[in-house]
């Protein structure tokens, strides 16, 4: 029993790098993230989401580390594991994009709400498709295989070897554009919609002068919006996994993995 409770503490060190790689995918990913949970509650998933992990990533750990040198190897950890967070969470802002765009043009952008899962200012619209998001998310179990992309992360990147380099910074790149592209396609519908509408109120205004054009415009925009955004639901699921497909392939391609 002492040589086990020996061997135990020679790989703590390691095992605090373990903590920071997962602590820095709490702190950024979709859902683990959310203000909504509070920061204690988010302290006991991190090390409880790091003990289980440990023992399936430890032939992988070296078993030398000190506790000086975990100590400074915390940073590129942390850094590895938001890499992996923040990668995905910008396919949730690419749906809040859409909504906001969308909200914009309608003129229903003024009535904002906060988000808390990301701590942002964003329209009812864009509420909307995060919430769809997320629950797509959970029902195909992202946060599984989130979480399983951290694990193989430690066989291709192990600790204490991670460096932010061009292809960290390219996968944040394609991320947001992945992200940007997503959010067009998703309020692309409603976008044109509500150009063929003012179009139409344009030659109606034409027509009949005497119609006041922007107490009559404002309700009938607000209503294509509504009602495109809402036949829209139909797309998120397609969208979001696609974009999920393109973020989670990147992440193996950085990563090295099949």
């Amino acid at each position: 029993m002492p040589y086990a409770l020996a061997t135990l503490y020679t790989f703590l060190p390691a095992g605090l790098l373990v903590l920071f790689r997962m602590g820095g995918l709490v702190m950024t990913a979709p859902l683990f993230s959310s203000n909504a949970i509070p920061m204690r509650i988010r302290v006991y998933v991190a090390v409880s989401l790091a003990v289980v992990v440990a023992p399936a990533v430890w032939p992988t750990l070296p078993a030398g580390v000190t506790l000086g040198g975990a100590l400074v190897g915390t940073a590129g950890e942390l850094l590895m594991g938001m890499l992996l967070g923040v990668a995905v969470s910008l396919v949730f802002m690419g749906l809040e994009l859409g909504g906001l765009m969308i909200g914009r043009q309608a003129g229903i952008a003024l009535a904002q709400i906060f988000n808390p899962a990301m701590e942002t200012q964003t329209t009812v619209l864009g509420q909307l498709y995060f919430m769809t998001a997320l629950v797509v998310f959970l029902v195909l179990n992202g946060h599984h295989v989130l979480i399983r992309c951290l694990m193989d992360s430690f066989a291709a990147v192990p600790v204490l070897s991670f460096v932010a380099g061009e292809g960290a910074a390219r996968l944040l790149v394609d991320a947001l554009h992945q992200a940007m592209v997503l959010g067009v396609r998703l309020a692309a519908p409603a976008l044109i919609a509500l150009f063929a509408a003012s179009v139409s109120l344009n030659f109606v205004s034409r027509t009949v002068p005497q119609l006041n054009i922007l107490v009559v415009g404002f309700p009938i925009r607000a209503m294509v919006a509504l009602v495109v955004a809402s036949l829209s639901l139909y797309g998120v699921e397609d969208l979001f996994c696609q974009g999920m497909d393109e973020v989670f392939s990147a992440l193996h391609a950085l990563l090295g993995l099949s």
